[in-house]
């Protein structure tokens, strides 16, 4: 009898518990489509951002943007689409396409954009400090004796990042060449070591006599306690500018409105982003922005080094002038396959 009544219970417990679960489940389903209703009546705004990191990375410091947005603007869905820095041709073909409606580059990609398919520039990345251009510095040990200024780089050891990156190369090597030395003639051997602490620690141990890296490196090194500044010398110093300098400065990365964005709902998101303040206790904030600095000098650096499209003049101008003709063509050719 005793087992009947507990067999009893256990069934009336069972029966409420799934009872439970059948009304949570049916207000979870229905709320997923509310949601998913919600998002599908509002219209899709995609803004693609160049990654060095990954898309993990990426999308961790780009979140809080993308929901800020999502927030301030109820009648638009906004989405994040990552794209591996290396894969500059896949953003080329998305913008020529009209697949995205806003662009977060970094500069040189910026001023391909610009020429190709004639994206506009809205806003210049700032960092915490308020500061929205960037420069390389020039360094070598503090224990290096044999190299003082510019001129003793001859006959040297040199290191940079890679051979298109602005801050970790082609800054540095337009501005030693304005000065009469010409890295890929004069160094006794160039090394290319990728990230920037490797940079600063081939110099630091004396396996590479000098360096260029971009500014804020060295400050943010010593910050995490991995270097002092006491172990670099810097050449060429430029006071007046938050951060040790040796070079001419250029723009930050930039956020831009392709040609078929609604030039109303770029002026919304350029004021909401322009007001958003620095948060000191948020490790991942939301990126900061300011007006838009002119990216025209790193036209000038692409066209002077011939970097990237502007790596061969008379292609140049075929590319301006059928570039989506060619995408096109291309795009059909391989549909057909």
């Amino acid at each position: 009898m005793l087992a009947k009544q507990y067999s009893n219970q256990m069934v009336n417990r069972y029966s409420v518990i799934n009872l439970f679960l059948a009304l949570w489940l049916g207000f979870v389903s229905q709320a997923s489509i509310a949601q998913n209703h919600n998002v599908q009546s509002k219209k899709m705004v995609t803004i693609a951002v160049q990654s060095f990191l990954g898309p993990s990375e990426a999308n961790k410091k780009w979140y809080p943007t993308i929901n800020f947005l999502n927030k301030k603007f109820d009648k638009y869905h906004f989405e994040l689409l990552v794209i591996e820095a290396q894969n500059v041709s896949l953003l080329r073909e998305l913008v020529a396409t009209e697949k995205l409606d806003y662009v977060i580059t970094q500069p040189a990609t910026t001023a391909e954009l610009q020429f190709l398919s004639d994206v506009i520039p809205v806003l210049t990345k700032k960092d915490k400090r308020g500061v929205s251009e960037f420069g390389s510095v020039i360094i070598t040990s503090s224990e290096n004796t044999k190299i003082n200024s510019i001129q003793d780089l001859k006959g040297k050891s040199f290191a940079g990042a890679n051979p298109l990156g602005l801050g970790g190369w082609i800054l540095g090597y337009d501005y030693l060449l304005s000065q009469g030395v010409d890295l890929y003639i004069d160094a006794s051997r160039l090394d290319f070591l990728g990230r920037q602490d490797n940079i600063v620690d081939a110099v630091i141990k004396r396996m590479v006599d000098a360096g260029v890296i971009r500014t804020g490196v060295l400050e943010k090194l010593s910050k995490n306690g991995k270097i002092r500044l006491s172990d670099i010398k810097v050449l060429d110093y430029k006071a007046g500018f938050p951060y040790i300098l040796s070079t001419n400065l250029v723009p930050e990365w930039s956020f831009s409105a392709t040609t078929k964005v609604d030039p109303i709902l770029t002026n919304k998101i350029v004021e909401a982003l322009r007001q958003v303040e620095f948060n000191p206790n948020k490790s991942h904030d939301l990126a900061k922005w300011g007006d838009v600095v002119d990216y025209q000098v790193i036209h000038q650096l692409l066209q002077k080094h011939r970097i990237g499209i502007y790596k061969d003049p008379v292609l140049v101008n075929l590319l301006k002038k059928y570039y989506q003709l060619l995408l096109i063509a291309l795009v059909l050719l391989m549909i057909s396959i």
